[in-house]
């Protein structure tokens, strides 16, 4: 299963992605000053009022348009789940079949609409493809 974490400048939405369906999606509130270990604590709740194991996660993906929050989102999901999250940015464009022609200025949040668009019409990566990477 795919945890899904889309940061944006008022929500984090999240999302657990299985087997091509959205199973769970919620939103918390996104603040910077929090450390990694509220972010752990809120995921780890919500895992449990949903009786999901933490093993089921297999790829985490991080889109964020607050990089300040990155490295305590990063640093809870690798905590919890026990696996470096893929963190969408101008390195993992590269490994992309799209062109991006600015990558250290679009939105990671275009880049993952473009992406799936491309995806659905194509078939062709995923994210645990990227992860393997």
């Amino acid at each position: 299963m795919l945890l899904a974490l889309d940061v944006g400048n008022s929500d984090i939405t999240l999302g657990l992605y299985e087997r091509d369906q959205w199973r769970h999606v919620w939103r918390i509130p996104t603040m910077v000053e929090l450390p990694a270990m509220y972010f752990s604590m809120r995921l780890a709740n919500q895992f449990l009022e949903w009786g999901i194991a933490k093993e089921e996660i297999k790829v985490v993906g991080i889109s964020s348009v607050v990089p300040e929050l990155t490295p305590q989102l990063d640093d809870a999901c690798a905590s919890l789940f026990n696996l470096k999250p893929v963190v969408l940015g101008p390195e993992i464009y590269k490994k992309l079949p799209l062109v991006i022609l600015r990558p250290y200025e679009i939105g990671a949040d275009l880049v993952c609409n473009a992406m799936g668009a491309y995806t659905l019409s194509n078939r062709v990566v995923s994210w645990p493809t990227l992860a393997r990477h």
